[in-house]
Formats: C-alpha cells, structure tokens, sequence
C-alpha cells in the first residue's frame, strides 16, 4: 500500500487487519485508522478495503506477473503490454480477439485468424 500525506509524499506502509485473497503488489484503497504498534511501529489498521485495477504500464505489467492472471509471467506481460500500452487490460477483457491475432503474441509468430 502506498500511502500520500497531505504533501502528495507517496511511501510504502504496512496494513494490518482481515483483508482475504489479495496479492503482494496489488493496488488496494483502505479505510481504517492509523495505530503504533509497540514492536513494528506505525500501521494502518484497514477496516474496510477495495482493490483497484492498475492505470500505468510498470502497474498492469506488475498485475499481470503477479499470479493473479494464470500463466503470464514477467517477459510475457512486458510483451503484452509493450503492444497495447494502458488500453491492455481493457482488450483482454473487451477484445480479446485482439489479443488473439496480434502475432507478436502467440507462440511463433503464428496467427490464429
């Protein structure tokens, strides 16, 4: 989680609380309050959380080598968003039959049009 202070500082903090089935590096949008804990120092105690998709590039590339998307890993998400930029997850969820086409995408360069 990256946290931003009134002075638009952004830095990483540490979460605490039941927050189910997310990934290290995910983008998450937390409610809760801040607490110092005795032995790990300041944390953000989430009482409420939603994940966020990413909008930047280096973002979409860290969420599809995350796990989260069976498959892609580190090279193969650099390709795929090396092609379709911040517009990736929109045509993997919306046109997929992009995706399927672009030759530099599928194993040897072969098409399946």
């Amino acid at each position: 989680m990256q946290n931003s202070s009134s002075r638009n500082v952004v830095q990483p903090v540490t979460i605490v609380g039941y927050i189910p089935g997310i990934t290290e590096g995910e983008l998450l949008r937390c409610k809760g309050e801040w607490k110092r804990n005795g032995k790990w120092g300041e944390q953000f105690a989430v009482e409420t959380f939603e994940s966020l998709m990413p909008t930047t590039e280096i973002g979409i590339v860290r969420y599809l080598s995350s796990g989260m998307v069976s498959g892609i890993g580190k090279t193969f998400a650099e390709r795929i968003v090396r092609k379709f930029g911040r517009n990736t997850l929109d045509v993997l969820d919306n046109e997929p039959q992009n995706f399927a086409k672009s030759k530099e995408l599928v194993p040897n360069g072969s098409s399946t049009s």
